[in-house]
């Protein structure tokens, strides 16, 4: 054990086995300890010290120093001056001091202390401790499990090999993890910080900064300030915080908060789970089966390709689905929804919201709110919900429901299904073979170009059948129906007595109560229902059917077509030359005046069937009741003046001659089958 101590001169000191005190003093020294624990100071100069064997205490005092700890567990101390400090084997402290020194740690556990001026420590092997102090930093951790912090300054931060904790401190600093399950904190001023392989967790800290998570599945925290953060591969979870920050997942199933503020989110590739929180934030799916949540404030979600799902939440948010089959939930606020590409499914919740189904067979729902709703040209179903909806199919076979309110819908190109629900609404079918129910409420139905069937519901309605041969559905007697002039064959099925309006040419009486139904002047095609009708054709040549129940059936002006169907029918043509049929039953065959025309009739049976002819129309003097025998002949005139009513059985003609004189008072009213046994008796004579 010796104490040797230099001169103002350059030395060369070396101590012995022992432990030994060794002092350069002033000038360049060369300061060996050798063996055992020694101490070295090198003081003034730029002097070199190695400790050699042993823990070792070195000091290097003003100058450049160079301190070498070699093996043994030593304590380097590099004072003033720019010094190079290297611990060696074994677990060392090495402190920088003041100006820019270089530290590096060597084997073992090492702490590094770069204390004040711009340092460069490395812990090489081992889990080391390095610090950087004031200044400008560079920190490597090497292998093992490290932990380093920057301190004051602006820093670089290598984790290196192994789970190492980096801590950026004050200044704006770089800090990468590399290697290993890495911790990292960027803390105050504007760093970047990157975590490398592994799962790391990274936090910003205040400032803008920027986060990497690199491979892994990493955890990341912008903190305070204006953050930028990247998933990059693997799973990763990656929150804003507060300030106006940018996340952007990379590849993997991702999930990414904004929290506070106007945030800018990206899933990447893979299956991201996005929410913006608060502010008014923009949300991009991009690549996978993503879940978009807008949160507070007026957010912009983009689902990008494949499967989504957005939520809006509450404010005026614009959703947009991209490919994919997407589910759009528009929430709060008076939102925008536009479905893309595919199968979508869109529901605007609360607000007066704006839905686009795009392309694809789209469901659109408006839910609350005054909603306008558009399907795009695939097979669309439309629901307004309740509020005043505007609902347009667009192109495609599409399916719409008012709902609540007071509706519009529109729907466009292809065969629609149009509903309006509860409400007085506007139904407009435009092209193709439309179904139009107003459901309750006063409604206005428009079928447009097509073959449409209309079906006012409940409620005062007004129908406007259009182009094409229309089917109306009459279900309350103050419905109104109009038509064009050259707008097809329309039918009216109604359920209580109804008389078609101009331009409407057949009428079905529906149900089985007793009805009456009433033609116009075109050319009508009337059925009766199973009940007791009453049918009226009026102008045209119309054709009416009782069907089931006793019916009394009047063709008007004419040539009639009439056929009385099931039941004792009373069937009378009225002007013109019509064509009678009685079908089954007791039916009664009425000629009112000279001017009905010569009428055929094509199933009269003897004793069920009767032709009942009006004396005041045909000025016959005579009772009324069945016709006297002596007022009936067969033949083709009357055989004395008595004769009133002639048959002819080879032609079945039927005359009625009003003075039994031929000539002009004979007028031929019908034409039976001939060769019928038709006698006085199947011959009534009415008022």
């Amino acid at each position: 054990m010796a104490s040797i101590e230099g001169t103002d001169e350059r030395d060369i000191l070396e101590g012995t086995t022992g432990a030994d005190t060794i002092t350069g003093l002033e000038d360049d020294d060369l300061l060996f300890g050798l063996g055992g624990d020694d101490v070295l100071i090198g003081g003034e100069g730029d002097d070199r010290l190695d400790g050699d064997i042993g823990d070792d205490v070195l000091v290097g005092g003003p100058g450049d120093d160079g301190l070498f700890g070699a093996s043994g567990r030593d304590r380097l101390t590099g004072d003033a001056g720019r010094d190079r400090l290297e611990g060696g084997d074994n677990r060392d402290g090495l402190f920088g001091g003041q100006d820019n020194d270089i530290l590096r740690g060597g084997n073992g556990g090492d702490t590094l202390d770069g204390d004040d001026g711009d340092d460069t420590l490395e812990g090489d092997e081992g889990g080391d401790r390095l610090q950087g102090g004031n200044g400008n930093d560079t920190l490597d951790g090497g292998q093992g499990q490290d932990i380093l912090r920057g301190q004051d300054g602006n820093d670089t931060l290598d984790g290196g090999d192994g789970n190492d904790t980096l801590d950026g401190g004050d200044g704006n600093d770089t800090l990468e993890g590399n290697d290993g399950r890495d911790t990292l904190r960027g803390r105050d001023g504007r760093d970047t910080l990157e975590g490398g392989d592994g799962r790391d967790k990274l936090n910003g800290g205040d400032g803008n900064d920027e986060l990497q998570g690199g491979r892994g599945n990493d955890n990341l925290n912008g903190q305070d300030g204006d953050d930028t953060l990247s998933g990059d591969d693997g799973d990763d979870i990656l929150r804003g915080k507060k300030g106006d920050d940018v996340l952007d997942g990379g590849d993997g199933d991702d999930t990414l908060r904004g929290q506070v503020d106007d945030d800018t989110l990206t899933g990447g590739q893979g299956n991201d789970d996005l929410t913006g929180g608060q502010g008014d934030d923009d949300l991009a799916g991009d690549r996978g089966d993503d879940t978009l949540s807008g949160g507070d404030g007026s957010d912009r979600l983009n689902g990008g390709a494949d499967d989504d799902i957005l939520n809006g939440g509450s404010d005026i948010d614009t959703l947009l689905g991209g490919d994919g089959n997407d589910i759009l939930n528009g929430g709060e606020g008076d939102d925008t929804l536009t479905g893309g590409r595919d199968d979508d499914t869109l529901t605007g919740g609360s607000g007066d919201d704006d839905i686009d189904g795009g392309q694809g067979i789209d469901h659109l729902t408006g839910d609350g709110g005054d909603d306008t709703l558009v399907g795009g040209g695939s097979d669309d179903r439309l629901t307004g919900g309740s509020g005043n909806d505007d609902l347009s199919g667009d192109g495609g076979q599409d399916s719409l429901f008012g709902d609540g309110g007071t509706d519009r819908l529109n729907g466009g190109g292809g065969s629609d299904i149009l509903s309006g629900g509860r409400g007085d609404d506007v139904l407009i079918g435009q092209s193709g073979r439309d179904v139009l129910m107003g459901d309750e409420g006063n409604d206005r139905l428009e079928g447009g170009e097509g073959g449409d069937m209309l079906d006012g519901g409940n409620g005062q309605d007004q129908m406007l059948g259009g182009a094409g041969n229309d089917t109306y559905i009459v279900d309350a007697r103050n419905d109104s129906i109009t038509e064009r002039s050259g707008g097809g064959r329309d039918t009216v099925q109604a359920s209580f007595s109804f008389t078609l309006s101009r331009n409407v040419e057949n009428l079905i009486l529906t149900g089985s109560d007793s009805l009456q139904g009433t033609g116009n002047a075109s050319a009508n095609q009337i059925d009766g229902n199973n009940g007791r009708n009453m049918i009226k054709g009026l102008g045209g040549n119309d054709q009416l059917s009782g069907l089931d129940g006793n019916d009394r059936l009047m063709g008007g002006a004419g040539r009639d077509e009439i056929i009385g169907g099931l039941g004792d029918d009373r069937i009378v043509g009225g002007t013109g030359d019509d064509d009678l049929t009685g079908g089954e039953g007791s039916d009664r065959f009425t000629f009112e005046t000279r001017q009905d025309g010569q009428d055929r009739i094509r199933d009269f049976a003897i004793n069920d069937d009767r032709i009942v002819i009006s004396r005041d129309g045909f000025d016959l003097n005579l009772a009324r009741g069945t016709l006297d025998a002596g007022r009936f002949t067969l033949g083709n005139r009357a055989q004395n003046n008595r004769d009133r009513v002639i048959y002819n059985p080879s032609s079945g003609a039927l005359f009625v001659d009003a003075d039994g004189r031929g000539g002009s008072s004979k007028i031929q009213i019908a034409r039976l089958d001939a060769g019928l046994d038709l006698t006085h008796t199947d011959i009534t004579i009415a008022r």
